[in-house]
């Protein structure tokens, strides 16, 4: 499934972006401007591999719940559903330092 449906079907009954979208995101990610409006329109994207099978993972939060998916075919909107999986663990955060 493309992530495109995914996202609006989990979207729509109730689950919401986890992540924010900020200049200080966009440079730990080290993306050019292309990218970079990929990355703001899903904001719910963690991280990407970049090279090879281009996994990303992608958060989603409903109360204290979090939905992750991970995806395989580059960044989307391109990309496909690869797998999934609920937790009610909090993700670690890599700041990059």
């Amino acid at each position: 499934m493309e992530i495109r449906k995914a996202r609006n079907i989990l979207l729509n009954i109730g689950w919401q972006n986890s992540l924010l979208c900020t200049l200080y995101q966009m440079a730990l990610l080290n993306v050019g401007i292309l990218n970079q409006m990929i990355y703001c329109h899903f904001k719910e994207i963690d991280s990407c591999s970049g090279t090879g099978m281009g996994f990303c993972k992608m958060c989603f939060m409903m109360e204290m719940e979090l939905f992750i998916v991970r995806t395989m075919g580059g960044p989307p909107p391109r990309a496909y559903v690869d797998g999934w999986y609920r937790t009610k663990d909090r993700p670690k955060i890599d700041y990059g330092f």
